[in-house]
């Protein structure tokens, strides 16, 4: 079992970007998180002696931590917005949902990051929105609970393998892959490292590749300009969002299939 930290975290990491949208920048610009499992919403994230049912991620085969979220619209450029968990959702309640005004859905993914080793360690204060929301009237209270704020944004590509965007996000959150563990990164054409993190997950298995594997990724065109490239780690990789002020660059690839990741 995995602690509510863990699993609060995935899910705030894998919904950052929304899927819904009609427009390509705004499918590009609501960024982090996966697929949904189930939590003890009323644990503080940062209690390691949680249960590890988060309310919003389900755990699927092996022990992988999946996530989804809802996204608010709360500026005028589409990198703007409020990014909600549901710590006991499942996929299926999740996808039943019909996103209000302002509202879209984020991507569902696969947490990459070691889960015993990473947490969310506390949720956003938002001025003039709400904490939670209740989108569902089946699971009691609100049942969706904010946990990132996306800030600027730019689009770096629209192309055929999907729309790329570069946003800031607040978060309070540890990131750690653990020596051994296989990493898979992108280069910026300025040199700048970003580390995939979450990764697009079928809802109706909860199925994918093994991101161990050298060619997990044999699928991918990186954006132009930038390199890809994977390896095995030699010493513990950790992205601490404290370092930069509690604020962190991700990168959001949305298309046929999504993929976020984080600057180190």
């Amino acid at each position: 079992m995995m602690h509510l930290r863990v699993l609060g975290l995935a899910l705030l990491l894998v919904g950052l970007l929304g899927c819904d949208s009609d427009d390509g920048a705004g499918a590009a610009a609501q960024p982090d998180a996966g697929s949904a499992a189930e939590v003890d919403a009323a644990v503080d994230p940062g209690d390691a002696s949680a249960s590890p049912e988060d309310a919003s991620v389900e755990p699927q085969a092996g022990g992988s931590v999946f996530t989804h979220k809802m996204l608010k619209q709360t500026g005028e450029t589409p990198f703007e917005s409020l990014a909600y968990e549901c710590s006991q959702c499942t996929f299926d309640q999740w996808e039943s949902i019909d996103p209000p005004e302002g509202w879209s859905k984020g991507p569902a993914q696969k947490a990459l990051f070691s889960a015993e080793r990473s947490a969310l360690r506390s949720y956003p204060e938002v001025q003039g929105h709400p904490d939670s929301v209740n989108f569902l009237d089946e699971v009691p209270g609100d049942e969706y609970r904010v946990i990132a704020i996306n800030q600027s944004g730019r689009l770096v590509e629209s192309g055929t393998a999907g729309i790329v965007a570069e946003v800031q996000v607040q978060r309070d959150t540890l990131l750690v892959w653990t020596a051994g563990m296989r990493v898979h990164e992108l280069t910026d054409p300025e040199g700048g490292v970003f580390v995939l993190f979450a990764h697009h997950v079928d809802t109706g298995d909860g199925q994918d590749a093994d991101f161990q594997s050298e060619d997990a990724l044999s699928y991918f065109t990186e954006p132009a300009g930038w390199t890809y490239s994977t390896r095995t780690l030699d010493a513990e990789l950790a992205l601490d969002s404290n370092n930069y002020d509690g604020v962190v660059t991700v990168l959001a690839i949305r298309g046929a299939v999504n993929s976020t990741w984080e600057k180190r």
